[in-house]
């Protein structure tokens, strides 16, 4: 830092300080593991951009089940890229719930990765409406449990810290007010 003064005590302890906490994120950190993970990421992301209006929805579902073994992971990337203010249009809502629906009938259990999607999901207004349709969708076709999600709101406290819905609560309760 060129104009901080670093002979004040204050800017030097606050910098060391600093640099403490990036060397400590450093150390947690696997370079490694981060850079394949975002390549598989960003491969599976890619792969579902390429979904088109005359593609045969059984056949993706199949070939999209097989991109990765974590099932869990699979299901986050999935619905992440439904809300994503990045590309435009609620297509991808019914495609991504049809999806889902295949996979829930191949053994695929999607409900408490949906949860952990929520557990951290901030978006914009139209991310949390397609959140909401999303949901809606599949509580609407009997292949997401409105009773288990809010016993696992329940379960977790969520409930107990949101007073209104005016406030602002975690991310799982904000998804589903729009």
């Amino acid at each position: 830092m060129a104009s901080a003064n670093r002979e004040d005590p204050v800017v030097e302890a606050s910098l060391q300080n600093v640099i403490t906490r990036n060397n400590n994120l450093l150390l947690h950190t696997k370079t490694s593991q981060l850079t394949s993970s975002h390549s598989s990421r960003k491969s599976i992301i890619n792969t579902f951009d390429t979904i088109s209006v005359s593609s045969n929805i059984d056949e993706v579902s199949k070939s999209w089940l097989s991109l990765d073994e974590n099932h869990s992971i699979l299901v986050q990337n999935l619905v992440e890229w439904v809300v994503t203010p990045l590309r435009v249009g609620h297509f991808r809502v019914y495609l991504v719930a049809r999806v889902l629906r295949n996979w829930i009938r191949a053994g695929v259990q999607v409900q408490d990765a949906i949860h952990d999607f929520l557990a951290t999901f901030v978006g914009s207004q139209r991310s949390k409406g397609h959140v909401y349709l999303l949901v809606s969708e599949l509580v609407r076709s009997k292949h997401f449990s409105a009773s288990k999600y809010m016993t696992w709101l329940i379960s977790k406290g969520a409930l107990m810290r949101c007073i209104s819905v005016d406030e602002v609560c975690e991310p799982s309760i904000r998804a589903l007010i729009c």
